[in-house]
């Protein structure tokens, strides 16, 4: 089981990284690998015999169909696999064209667990058009839109649904 110290130096590793992406495409990377990292520590939460990822070289996808194949998508956690089979998919655009697939992206969304940022009485308070702005460090600015904040939310969801599953 993980202390609180890991809970939180996982949370702010996922956390750090995605905030730091200031386009959709190193978002899109980052997010994959940061729900790559979590579906390995719950492969090795639930295997009998720890894997050493740096030495066997699954795919993403392999890591997906092992997770699958421990139940770990069960009960309730359906989603959770259609929108990191998603994301992969997603991440492959990108590493075999010059952009991402917007047709991709808008399936991910529509799966979604945030579907649109709200505010009280469901009044949408962000548009996928609208700016926002904040402050990582002393040097700069970042300014992302709203699909950009929702991506960034979602990844966030998707990490912390998996690590829940694994008792993180």
């Amino acid at each position: 089981m993980s202390t609180d110290k890991e809970k939180t130096s996982r949370i702010d590793l996922y956390v750090d990284h995605l905030l730091d992406c200031k386009d959709m495409d190193n978002l899109i990377l980052k997010g994959h690998l940061m729900t790559e990292l979590a579906l390995q520590y719950l492969i090795n939460e639930f295997a009998k015999k720890k894997v050493n990822f740096k030495k066997v070289r699954f795919t993403y996808s392999n890591k997906l169909e092992i997770a699958r194949l421990l139940g770990l998508f069960e009960n309730g956690n359906a989603q959770l696999y259609r929108l990191l089979k998603l994301l992969n998919r997603l991440r492959n655009s990108i590493a075999h064209n010059v952009e991402y697939d917007a047709k991709i992206l808008n399936k991910f969304f529509e799966e979604c667990y945030i579907q649109s940022i709200q505010g009280a009485n469901n009044i949408k308070i962000m548009n996928p058009e609208d700016k926002i702005e904040y402050k990582l460090s002393k040097i700069e600015d970042t300014i992302i839109n709203g699909i950009h904040f929702r991506l960034l939310l979602n990844i966030s969801m998707i990490c912390s649904k998996i690590y829940k599953i694994s008792g993180l």
